[in-house]
């Protein structure tokens, strides 16, 4: 579910980032370079018949018959009916023009002509009317397209967080799946055929729409087809609609599976549990014996099979409660489908049950008829053994107990208790001809019987139990009161021949599938519950458990084998999974409608394991569309890739166990559009303008940052001053400046003689950088006496507001300037007493030590004053005051732009203050405190304002980010490096070094601060120490190896020694299956060692485990038989000690056996167990016919159920002779 939510906030991203295409006619590139377009400060569409072409091109009228949304209707309509008026606009355009000028055809009264007419000048606010509403139909008609496929994703991801999709699932839904999955396939491969290619067609259409819309004049003729594409009756939004319906069908379906197979296995249990009590009322758990001879349906004794058929049931009823359990946990992915899997097999496998009790009551009876049987003939052996030797006290009493029991088997009304009471009148019969220590028998029989069951079933894991068979025959003719040491030495041989032939290998598979389970994820979650089938009773704490699980070891070997295959069926997963890692691309600055340049490196390292064309999910944060063509290194590795969500999936064409692959990816991509762009300036005087702009962009993917243009000046970004990170889709940006954005000039001074007046006129020209809405001005002529007549007129702009201060003074507020279009001021006054005035004037510019020319200029008119020439004084005086004025505005101006570049300087220097201070000693600080140096040099240099702004301009102020960038990529690049010489290293871990590493380079990289370089240096230099560290230590390590290697190879070729000489001994014998390992495996698995030394440590070591696993095996294999030959000469030296030869060949036999510890003590197993083969033959042959030994008439086996009911008793009956070990109430409770 966790999953899901993901999903839908990332859709929720991204739909702010379709659907939007740029407007050309706010780009002033676009304008600017657009031929049809004349631009002088206003802008004059000229070219109407070119830009008609763009009009047809919507053609939308075609599309009266498709059924939209209301409001994708409304803008249909709208573009239509501007479409309309632009038409006539320019029809009427064109005719007003040939009226005017008698030709359409460009040339400057060309333009006096279509400023003069409304419908010239109309043409372009309907043509982008025209245009825009065609783009939001299309606009809203993705975003309508974009939804309903989003719709059915969510609903597919749903279905495939059920589940429903996996490969292990089959059930209701699974076929719902592949439509969906065939039509994402579609959309998300960028396929263009087929019903399901439409959203890819109409992206395709998209792309050349935005493109058209950068030409001069766009082609808009495929808006049409990519309207019908999303809404025609089989278009994307019908399409995905019903795609999304059925989904939604699909997981209905298997919510009512889960409900029906929950009901028939809820049905199903009871009778299980039914069954299962049914047979457990016969007191089965008495029967410790399991069927003589052949017909064996089930391995080991009736009360162990009672036992494993109720943990089967217990451990159905825990996948029955874990199936509900799993349905409710509706976070976690495919629960329903693993729930459903889990029930159904859960199920199927109750069905077995009443099956399995009617085979277990079936054998129970049989072995009770068996029992009875042996009973019987114990009896009757006791007769006639007394027929022949006059019987004691205790033997009569034994021989009457054994007949009583026998008569209250045939009374039991349970299988359980009757087959006790056989067995113990069994027992007491054969007690009646020994008469021996009956609790010391009983012990032996006890492990008689468990060597014959141990025999059983190491036969059937085709483990060789030749001598210990042997031991077997030959204790069934010992007095069995020496036999135990023989026994249990037998006993531990078979469980070590059990685990040298099985444990490494079973265990090292053990392993390995639980591994590929973890990495293959949900998809096995079948074959994790066939596992736990397979283990069920023989594993504990991952451990095997012997000797239990002995007679089902070669089974479980082929259920592992069997589940492996299965699970390779998802190596691909399983190794893409174990190389699956998380990144984060590089961006270089990202300026708007700019490309920038993105780099990814990623460093993958395998398991143990292999695969060819392997999908490896990296993390990567971003859904920017990295294609194969921007591999730069290790291309040759990789034989697709495609972005999902935010993982790029790499193909890895061949993956070796514990490879190294590093690829490193490049793009350049445009991601940030310039949706708007507003600005509004006012005029503040002096030629300052108080500058606000607001700007929209769209950015197609999440960034950690943007670089506005320079002239936004503390910007927000969305109302923060932060400038990332920022997620996909649109967002504003606004800035407040105050720059020098206008020039004032006085020209055109002019002066007229009215008598004893003059009357004096000039013009204040104003050209703003700026649309100005207003401008205050303050036309001031020094408040003179003598001035009259004082006015102003205005041309090129409004006038707001209009104030006279005083008679020479006015205050006046333009409004509606337009940038660089010249507003003119006219100015003029009345003097009335020429000579005062012009004296006054001059005094007053005088005291504001004026420059050199306008101090000429002065000089003059006071000699022009002289000469009574007062017109051309009064004009002198005019412009000494005009120049005066321009030497403080250019002073101004120097003082601004030095304010300005000083004050860059000053903070670049301030941030190379805190980079300096906090760093450490590396290349990218020597370099900083160079730029600092030359920095502080040219503002503390002895120079004029001129001069240091000359020197302030020749340097770049971008020279701090271009290096920002260039550190950050070397940083990333070092980072990769390191990382890789690391895992080379030996160590595929990520410790904290690395860590913090990738926190400071993504502050960084976030940031976009070059304050963060101090920390991204010391984190390298963290980790340079580390690897540098693991480096010395892998070195050292190896030599370690090395040095350590040769001691190896000569135990293992010691022991191999050994193993050969046995094996060799063997070939030809019944021992040779004893042997597992070769010559030529041991040495070709010495011989790759060695070479991996010098190549890669993991391997190596990988391999050392093989070599000590095949060694583990010999030396078992060498003790084994040692145990073997030890457990032969205690038989042999037992039948010397029983009495049975004359001196002679009793001392002929002690020679024998003299030989036989010799070959042990040499190492000559195989040779020591055949001469004691030899030995027991010869003694078997020669001896003479029993007399007082036991006789035993049936198999120990038999004897385990009457053994087993002893040891269990608690109290004491009446006691009989020399049976201390039978107690009272030792019997189970008689029904009748």
């Amino acid at each position: 579910m966790r999953s899901i939510k993901l999903f839908l906030a990332i859709l929720i991203l991204l739909s702010f980032c379709f659907g939007t295409f740029s407007r050309p006619w706010f780009s002033k590139t676009w304008v600017a370079t657009n031929p049809n377009i004349w631009s002088y400060g206003i802008e004059y569409w000229w070219n109407l018949p070119e830009f008609d072409r763009t009009v047809s091109s919507t053609n939308y009228e075609q599309l009266f018959d498709l059924s939209t949304s209301l409001q994708v209707r409304g803008y249909l309509d709208q573009s239509i009916s501007y479409g309309e008026l632009s038409r006539k606009n320019k029809d009427k355009c064109i005719m007003d023009i040939i009226l005017a000028i008698g030709t359409f055809s460009p040339s400057s009264t060309f333009m006096a002509a279509f400023a003069n007419s409304s419908d010239c000048r109309n043409y372009k606010r309907n043509w982008i009317k025209t245009v825009d509403f065609s783009l939001l139909s299309l606009e809203e008609s993705e975003n309508v397209a974009q939804e309903a496929i989003s719709s059915a994703r969510v609903s597919y991801e749903k279905a495939k967080f059920l589940g429903l999709c996996d490969q292990n699932y089959s059930g209701p839904g699974k076929d719902d799946c592949v439509e969906v999955y065939y039509a994402f396939s579609a959309v998300d491969n960028n396929i263009t055929e087929g019903k399901y290619g439409q959203y890819s067609l109409f992206s395709e259409y998209s792309t050349t729409i935005q493109t058209e819309l950068s030409q001069p004049i766009p082609d808009l003729s495929l808006s049409s087809s990519m309207m019908r594409l999303v809404w025609d009756d089989q278009g994307i939004l019908h399409s995905f609609s019903n795609l999304k319906n059925q989904s939604e069908q699909a997981a209905i379906k298997a919510e009512q599976e889960f409900q029906s197979q929950l009901k028939s296995a809820s049905a199903h249990k009871s009778t299980a549990e039914k069954a299962l009590a049914e047979i457990k009322k016969e007191d089965l758990k008495f029967i410790t014996n399991g069927i003589k001879g052949n017909g064996v349906s089930g391995i080991g004794s009736i009360s162990e099979r009672l036992t494993n058929l109720e943990k089967e049931v217990t451990l159905l009823n825990s996948f029955f409660s874990e199936s509900q359990i799993k349905h409710g946990h509706v976070t976690e992915q495919s629960y329903l489908t693993n729930s459903i899997i889990l029930v159904t097999e859960t199920d199927v496998s109750y069905t077995t049950i009443p099956q399995k009790v009617d085979s277990l009551k079936e054998d129970a009876t049989l072995v009770l008829s068996q029992q009875k049987q042996e009973a019987e003939n114990e009896i009757l052996e006791t007769e006639n053994f007394f027929t022949t030797h006059i019987p004691n006290s205790d033997a009569i009493d034994y021989y009457t107990a054994a007949k009583k029991k026998f008569e209250e088997g045939n009374t039991m009304l349970t299988i359980g208790s009757a087959f006790m009471a056989y067995s113990k009148a069994a027992s007491l019969a054969r007690a009646a001809r020994t008469t021996g220590d009956y609790k010391d028998e009983l012990q032996i029989r006890v492990l008689l019987a468990t060597l014959e069951d141990l025999i059983s079933r190491a036969e059937a894991d085709n483990i060789n139990v030749i001598d210990e068979k042997e031991s077997l025959e030959l204790l069934r003719s010992l007095n069995s009161y020496n036999s135990d040491v023989i026994i249990q030495n037998a006993i531990d041989n078979i469980i070590l021949k059990a685990r040298t032939k099985y444990e490494s290998d079973l265990l090292a598979i053990h392993v390995r599938i639980y591994d590929k389970l973890y990495l293959s994820g949900p998809v096995s979650n079948d074959l994790e519950i066939e596992l736990e089938n397979a283990e069920f009773g023989l594993f504990d704490e991952n451990l095997i458990r012997f000797p239990e699980a002995i007679g089902s070891l070669k089974k479980l070997k082929t259920n592992y084998l069997n589940i492996e295959k299965k699970l390779d069926f998802y190596i691909q997963k399983i190794v893409g999974t174990s190389m699956a890692t998380s990144t984060f691309p590089i961006f270089g600055e990202i300026k708007l409608d700019e490309p920038v340049d993105i780099t990814l490196n990623v460093i993958l390292t395998n398991g143990p394991y292999s695969a060819t064309n392997v999908e490896v999910p990296i993390n990567i944060g971003t859904e920017i569309p990295f294609l194969y063509s921007d591999i730069k290194q290790g291309r040759d590795d990789v034989s697709g890739l495609y972005v999902d969500a935010n993982e790029l999936i790499l193909i890895i064409k061949s993956v070796e166990p514990y490879d190294i692959t590093r690829i490193a990816l490049e793009k350049s991509l445009v991601i940030a559009h310039t949706f708007s762009h507003e600005t509004k300036a006012d005029g503040l005087g002096s030629g300052m303008v108080s500058v606000s702009d607001k700007m929209e962009f769209d950015l197609d993917y999440p960034v950690p940052r943007i670089t506005l243009p320079n002239d936004f000046i503390e910007p927000k970004i969305d109302g923060s001053v932060n400038s990332g990170p920022l997620s996909a889709g649109r967002h504003m940006t606004t800035s407040e400046k105050t720059v020098y954005g206008y020039d004032e000039e006085v020209s055109n001074i002019r002066t007229t003689n009215l008598g004893s007046n003059t009357k004096v006129e000039y013009d204040i020209t104003i050209l703003s950088e700026f649309d100005l809405n207003t401008l205050p001005l303050f036309i001031n002529s020094q408040n003179d006496s003598h001035i009259s007549s004082f006015d102003i007129s205005i041309s090129g702009a409004g006038i707001k507001d209009k104030k006279r201060v005083s008679d020479s003074q006015i205050n006046v507020v333009l409004s509606n300037i337009r940038k660089n279009t010249p507003t003119v001021l006219k100015v003029s006054y009345v003097v009335d007493d020429p000579a005062a005035f012009i004296t006054s004037q001059i005094a007053q510019l005088q005291q504001s030590n004026p420059t050199d020319p306008v101090q000429e200029l002065l000089e003059n008119a006071s000699y022009q004053t002289s000469l009574g020439n007062f017109d051309k004084a009064l004009e002198l005086i005019e412009k000494a005051k005009a120049a005066s004025a321009e030497v403080e505005k250019q002073q101004a101006k120097l003082d601004s732009k030095y304010t300005s570049l000083s004050n860059k300087a000053t903070n670049e220097i301030e941030s190379l203050e805190k980079i300096i201070l906090e760093g450490n000693s590396s290349e990218i600080l020597q370099k900083l405190e160079t730029r600092k140096t030359e920095l502080e040099k040219v503002l503390n240099d002895n120079m004029t304002v001129e001069q240091k702004i000359t020197k302030l301009e020749t340097i770049d102020f971008e020279w701090l980010p271009k290096e920002l960038t260039s550190f950050k990529k070397d940083a990333y690049n070092q980072y990769n490096d390191l990382k890789e010489r690391f895992y080379l290293a030996g160590n595929s871990t990520t410790p904290p070094e690395f860590l913090d590493l990738e926190t400071a380079l993504a502050k960084l990289e976030t940031s976009g601060q070059v304050e963060y370089i101090p920390d991204v240096s010391k984190a390298l230099e963290s980790v340079k120490n580390l690897v540098e560290d693991q480096e010395e230590k892998s070195k050292n390590n190896r030599d370690l190896l090395f040095s350590s290697f040769s001691s190896i190879k000569s135990e293992v070729l010691n022991i191999l020694d050994k193993y050969s000489k046995q094996t060799s001994a063997a070939k030809g014998t019944e021992y040779s299956n004893f042997f597992t390992e070769s010559n030529t495996k041991i040495n070709k698995l010495l011989g790759e060692a060695e070479d991996l030394l010098n190549k890669d440590e993991r391997q190596y070591l990988a391999k050392l485990v093989e070599i000590n696993t095949s060694k583990d095996k010999m030396e078992l294999t060498l003790e084994s038989l040692k145990q073997e030959a030890e457990s032969k000469i205690l038989s042999v030296e037992a039948l010397l000690t029983s009495g049975q030869y004359d001196q002679s060949k009793k001392s002929d036999l002690e020679v024998k056996l003299q030989t036989m510890k010799g070959m042990v003590d040499a190492g000559e197993y195989v040779n020591a167990l055949r001469t004691g083969s030899t030995i027991l033959k010869e003694m078997d042959s020669t001896k003479p016919e029993p007399n007082n030994l036991l006789l035993l008439g049936v198999t120990a086996l038999a004897i385990l159920g009457g053994v087993g009911f002893y040891m269990m008793q608690q109290q004491k009956p009446k006691e009989l002779k020399k049976l201390p070990s039978l107690r009272e109430g030792s019997e189970p409770e008689e029904k009748s």
